[in-house]
């Protein structure tokens, strides 16, 4: 910062300094190695929640000479994007103008915090239908209030000059202009760069909300569950999903993985376990999750996904101190509850 209170955009040594998205896949990485072949100090940023996150993220930075920030966000994330999103969702529950514009918004917090001029991306003019038109990233801009200050390395020559090229703090003629969905010139510069494009560096995507399935799950718990995020989303993709009543759900593990997850979420609702036989654990939570309907229910469930026969007599208890005794039944019968 100066003596006025201004941040000074400058690093170490006179470097113009900027902060960019970091997703981990392939196009935000090379947004930053086009930057850093300018000789810009670049700090990446990356945000969490339990729709996008790409393991080791951090130490995988790392390797490619990337300093990150990673910062949660879910709680405020669901309240300012995901419920009421200005632009809409995109084929499933996937609000991508909104979103990309609420990450550019706090990148640009990060900005002033850290002493950097601009934010900068890796999106691809053309390359997403919703998100990565001109009109969407017009849209980021507007929504965002960084207008002037977001810059798209990889397709910057096809966009018109941002205050970074206008002040010459970047030089615009040694920018990209990628643009569609073909990966043909990001290919050729990952080769440049030494970059090994292999799964774990996957060209873009990974975000739950744009999966059929889990979107439509998704969309039930933010509907229902508002005040449930703490528990709900870290469980998202863990085990069988069951609405038992309008705002009371019922998750189920799959294997003894997925039953150490849940247990792990013990203090935060109620954990269902068979006794003697052997079978998932489950949680439930929401308003009626100390109903004895709700718990009758949740029996007959975990029951059914148990060892026990059909028919078979079988013992559930409730970390709450409820005791059920019910009997297996087909699974078939509870399709209806699933989410």
């Amino acid at each position: 910062m100066d003596c006025a209170g201004r941040w000074s955009g400058l690093g170490s040594m006179g470097q113009v300094k900027a902060v960019g998205l970091f997703s981990g896949g392939l196009d935000s990485i090379l947004a930053f190695k086009v930057l850093q072949d300018q000789g810009i100090e670049t700090i990446g940023l990356h945000f969490t929640t339990p729709f996008y996150h790409k393991p080791g993220i951090k130490e995988y930075a790392r390797s490619l000479g990337i300093e990150l920030i990673i910062r949660p966000i879910l709680e405020e994330y669901i309240d300012k994007v995901l419920k009421a999103p200005v632009c809409g969702y995109g084929k499933n529950f996937n609000p991508c103008i909104d979103c990309h514009a609420f990450m550019v918004k706090l990148a640009g917090e990060v900005m002033r915090e850290v002493g950097a001029r601009f934010v900068f991306t890796g999106e691809v003019l053309g390359e997403r239908p919703f998100s990565q038109t001109r009109y969407g990233l017009k849209k980021v801009e507007e929504l965002s209030g960084m207008q002037g200050l977001i810059l798209r390395p990889l397709s910057a020559k096809l966009l018109p000059p941002t205050i970074p090229e206008e002040k010459g703090w970047v030089d615009r003629e040694r920018l990209l202009d990628i643009k569609g969905r073909s990966r043909k010139r990001q290919f050729e510069l990952a080769e440049r760069y030494g970059i090994d494009v292999d799964p774990s560096i996957q060209p873009a995507g990974g975000c739950l909300l744009t999966d059929p399935f889990m979107s439509k799950r998704i969309r039930t718990y933010v509907r229902r569950f508002s005040d449930q995020s703490r528990v709900i989303y870290p469980l998202i993709k863990t085990g069988r999903h069951f609405l038992l009543a309008e705002d009371t759900a019922f998750v189920v593990g799959r294997n003894r993985f997925e039953n150490e997850v849940i247990e792990r979420y013990a203090q935060r609702g109620v954990v269902v376990r068979p006794e003697g036989v052997m079978g998932p654990v489950g949680i439930i939570f929401g308003k009626l999750k100390d109903d004895p309907a709700v718990h009758n229910l949740s029996a007959r469930i975990l029951a059914s996904y148990s060892k026990a026969k059909m028919g078979e007599e079988v013992m559930v208890k409730f970390s709450d101190g409820d005791e059920v005794v019910v009997r297996a039944e087909a699974k078939e019968r509870f399709k209806r509850y699933a989410i």
